[in-house]
């Protein structure tokens, strides 16, 4: 996962507040020279213990990217123009979703490295093709997961929606997604899809259909009851990103969450606390 993504963010921030502790320390009265010394000769280790780490994880983040951009494109490129559409299904029916439901870890993973063959620009990668087989492959598995594979799931979508959400923003698709061929409207075609049809279309219509699926797991009915956990943890993991549509989080709230809520005393008190 490091050689992908590196929170360099997090280990700045790290430093940053374990400088400002000793510089607390330093204007306690009641710390002798000797304990002032000794904590600054811990800290000065400890900053640049992490500095290195973080310096030799952004090293390899940079060899293997390098190295992914030289692989990927002459993998993907040697594929028939025929075979496009079956590569994407098999992209996301034995790449993507045994690895999503693993672990937590592993979903974030599956997130990063389909992020990633979008940003390389990967011949005959289709990121709508791709959206369309999630939305009938790994979707429907909220029907039938555990609660652990449901947090892994709830971490995907979060990641994956976040990124829709962002590329709804003018701004980041005129710089990410404008020209590039991952969002032709057909395999054998240059043509993009537009800016507009993204936006209004293709994620309005994902977060439908994805809502669709949601809410018809989310019943009181004690038969249902750990489909309708499991669809409530997944979108307690995606409550900061989606709904992200008055329209589709009204539907949710109304027709199912509200009917949760008013059964208290009915359904479960773990089921009633997450509708809440």
């Amino acid at each position: 996962m490091q050689n992908l993504v590196v929170p360099e963010n997090h280990y700045k921030e790290e430093i940053k507040r374990i400088n400002e502790q000793l510089a607390k320390s330093k204007l306690d009265d009641k710390k002798t020279a000797k304990e002032i010394e000794r904590l600054t000769n811990i800290t000065t280790k400890l900053t640049k213990a992490m500095q290195s780490e973080l310096e030799q994880q952004l090293v390899k983040k940079e060899q293997t990217l390098k190295h992914l951009s030289e692989l990927l494109p002459k993998l993907f490129s040697q594929m028939k123009s025929q075979t496009q559409q079956d590569m994407c299904n098999q992209f996301v029916e034995l790449c993507l979703y045994p690895r999503i439901m693993n672990s937590p870890k592993d979903a974030l993973y599956s997130f990063h490295f389909l992020k990633l063959l979008c940003k390389l620009r990967v011949p005959n990668f289709n990121v709508l093709f791709i959206l369309s087989a999630i939305l009938k492959g790994i979707v429907p598995m909220m029907h039938c997961c555990s609660e652990s594979e449901a947090e892994s799931l709830g971490i995907f979508f979060s990641e994956l929606f976040n990124l829709l959400n962002h590329w709804c923003k003018r701004v980041n698709w005129t710089n990410e997604c404008a020209g590039n061929l991952a969002f032709c409207k057909n395999f054998n075609s240059d043509e993009c899809i537009t800016f507009e049809d993204f936006s209004d279309k293709i994620v309005e219509n994902f977060g439908k259909r994805f809502a669709q699926s949601l809410m018809l797991c989310i019943e009181k009915d004690p038969k249902m009851y750990m489909k309708a956990r499991c669809s409530l943890v997944i979108l307690y993991r995606m409550s900061s990103v989606y709904p992200n549509s008055f329209m589709i989080a009204n539907s949710i709230q109304v027709n199912r969450l509200q009917k949760l809520v008013d059964a208290e005393g009915e359904i479960q008190h773990d089921l009633w606390t997450l509708a809440c």
